[in-house]
């Protein structure tokens, strides 16, 4: 039978709210919004990761990953200072790039799927003026085959091919 009337939403009987999935612009922000900096030591392999709650670095203290994009590293260890961070070293002749730590931390907080492969980006640059970025790949393939087929929004922002 057709319902008629306004939805009932102070009754017992009233289920909870359905949330719509979230848009790729607002699943973007999320991602954004676990990890909030990633600074590497200059000298050393180690990075200060920092969360946007205790929570978050506490949770990566309990469940560390073994490697990052195929990077073996140590277990992380707190930071003296600050709780919503860690700190995160890896073993040497590997190069491990902040957003690889990023993209590696918001995956494992996020349920996301994680990369277990070796990494393809190696870097992001955000150009200082113009809305645009300069991407550079392990593999002159990878940077092919985007290029071969790119996509059409990144975060929900239209990509110019």
């Amino acid at each position: 039978p057709p319902v008629i009337g306004p939805p009932v939403t102070g009754s017992p009987f009233a289920g909870p709210a359905i949330a719509a999935p979230p848009t790729p612009a607002e699943s973007c922000q999320a991602l954004g919004g676990v990890v909030t900096s990633v600074k590497k030591h200059p000298s050393k392999n180690m990075a200060y990761v920092t969360f946007a709650s205790p929570e978050h670095a506490q949770a990566i203290l309990a469940t560390p990953p073994p490697s990052i994009f195929g990077v073996p590293v140590l277990p992380p260890r707190a930071h003296d200072q600050d709780p919503s961070a860690i700190v995160l070293k890896w073993a040497d002749g590997h190069q491990l790039h902040e957003q690889a730590i990023e993209a590696e931390f918001s995956a494992m907080l996020l349920g996301l799927p994680r990369q277990s492969q070796e990494q393809v980006v190696l870097s992001v640059k955000r150009h200082p003026t113009k809305p645009m970025a300069f991407v550079a790949f392990r593999e002159p393939e990878h940077a092919q085959a985007v290029l071969s087929i790119p996509p059409p929004t990144i975060c929900g922002v239209p990509v110019l091919p």
